[in-house]
């Protein structure tokens, strides 16, 4: 039986705080340096959360798609963000494409798992000089080797793979963990359904409003006005 959408385990930035300090490259107790694979994790997953893209989507961004936010246009940003194209979705089968926005930590992390990401031949067939300008953001890493362009099912791994890390404890998370748990971050800071349908390139508010559900009950007329009066007596 599928698990309900509001009952789907949530990567929320206070999860993912506890995923993220494992993976901290520069903590300054580290005794050693992270690996190509937890750099790679850690981008992936804060690439996730400020775009709350789905787990296909997050494996087709392209580095080519990448743009460093102009402060001149937008005087509001911080130094290091940049948006990224989410090229086709769910609800844009015609893939008239969407710009997606990312913080400064997410680009600092993208361009640590760059420097460090398998190189690439580039031309087809393995000819021609080696490359970091690999297509897509995120490869697939083992031990048999490295593959251009992750699999959902890969992206899904890593998120219960790094989340049972940090909680022994956490159970049920999945790729599609980041995308709820950043809607209900959005909520909880006060953004209202239509802007949460916007951030995730939602056509129909049905499927935000089903993953908010639960933390829009705790906000509803009927908890306000209980509580209002518990306050008066």
């Amino acid at each position: 039986m599928p698990v309900r959408a509001d009952r789907q385990a949530r990567v929320t930035d206070a999860v993912l705080a506890l995923i993220l300090g494992r993976l901290d490259p520069d903590q300054p107790d580290r005794r050693k340096p992270l690996k190509p694979i937890d750099l790679r994790d850690r981008a992936l997953l804060l690439v996730g959360r400020d775009t709350l893209a789905r787990a296909d989507e997050l494996v087709a961004l392209r580095w080519a798609d990448l743009r460093p936010v102009d402060p001149v246009l937008n005087p509001d940003a911080h130094p290091g963000e940049a948006t990224i194209r989410i090229q086709r979705s769910k609800t844009d089968q015609e893939g008239h494409g969407a710009e997606a926005w990312l913080s400064a930590e997410a680009v600092g992390a993208l361009t640590a798992w760059r420097a460090v990401a398998p190189q690439w031949p580039a031309e087809p067939g393995g000819q021609g000089p080696l490359t970091r300008e690999g297509v897509c953001l995120f490869c697939h890493l083992s031990r048999s080797g490295a593959g251009e362009r992750m699999s959902p099912a890969a992206v899904r791994r890593v998120v219960a793979r790094r989340t049972g890390e940090a909680d022994p404890c956490a159970v049920g998370f999945s790729g599609h963990s980041l995308r709820v748990g950043a809607a209900q971050d959005l909520l909880a800071a006060g953004v209202d359904l239509p802007g949460l349908m916007q951030a995730g390139r939602w056509s129909t508010p049905a499927m935000p409003a089903r993953y908010t559900e639960r933390l829009r009950a705790t906000r509803g007329a009927v908890a306000r006005v209980r509580r209002e009066k518990v306050k008066g007596k």
